[in-house]
């Protein structure tokens, strides 16, 4: 009996993501090494479009690129409707928490701590003291170095880069991220979050305003052997 292909990470991503948007005040049951494992598939991702550049296969390193950014941002939002069930479950005592995973019940036990300490402070209690507050574990976002989100602007304004239109097609160049992650807004008028190395063409003249700034250097592909 032949088995049935393997499904893609974006694909993955996107059932998980109907699925938690379908339990509405429940959350959906988690394999128990969830987020360490998402965070292997997209280093793996990544480590596949990186043999594709090497081998000078671009086309596919540059869809897989685009499969890779879109599955980061839909897992971005698969993550935040979990912190926002996590929320409600805090303050929601009926609501049953069974299917957190240890990062998640990390989370949910940091919060409830946060809110009682809240309650007690206004309600003139002894308040419960920070260190006795555990820090919660991380919940990685396909790289175990997850960062904040800045905008990045091509002047002193908090306006996202600006894609440069009317580009020839080619003055585009191959370029890694090396900055944390940061947006900005894509042909289609999008905004497109861009983390560290994310490989992708870019218009040669937005190209130089990041390398300026420090946020991404082209690729340079080895010479052919003759």
């Amino acid at each position: 009996m032949k088995r049935p292909p393997k499904k893609s990470l974006l694909t993955v991503i996107e059932e998980l993501n109907r699925a938690e948007k379908r339990k509405k005040n429940v959350f959906m049951p988690l394999e128990r090494n969830f987020y360490r494992n998402m965070a292997k598939a997209f280093e793996e991702m990544q480590m596949e479009i990186e043999e594709h550049i090497l081998k000078k296969e671009m086309e596919r390193a540059v869809e897989l690129s685009s499969e890779l950014s879109k599955a980061r941002n839909l897992y971005d939002e698969f993550l935040e409707l979990r912190i926002r069930k996590i929320l409600l479950a805090a303050v929601t005592p009926s609501m049953v928490t069974k299917n957190l995973t240890r990062e998640e019940l990390a989370l949910y036990s940091d919060i409830k701590a946060v809110i009682e300490n809240f309650k007690k402070s206004v309600l003139g209690e002894e308040p419960i003291a920070m260190e006795e507050v555990q820090p919660s574990a991380s919940l990685s976002v396909g790289s175990s170095h997850s960062t904040p989100e800045t905008p990045v602007s091509l002047d002193n304004t908090s306006q996202n880069v600006k894609f440069i239109k009317n580009e020839e097609p080619d003055s585009f160049v191959l370029v890694r991220v090396v900055a944390p992650t940061f947006r900005v807004a894509w042909v289609d008028g999008s905004n497109v979050t861009l983390r560290k190395e994310d490989v992708l063409h870019m218009p040669e003249k937005m190209y130089r305003i990041l390398l300026k700034r420090e946020k991404v250097v082209a690729i340079k592909l080895p010479e052919k052997t003759r």
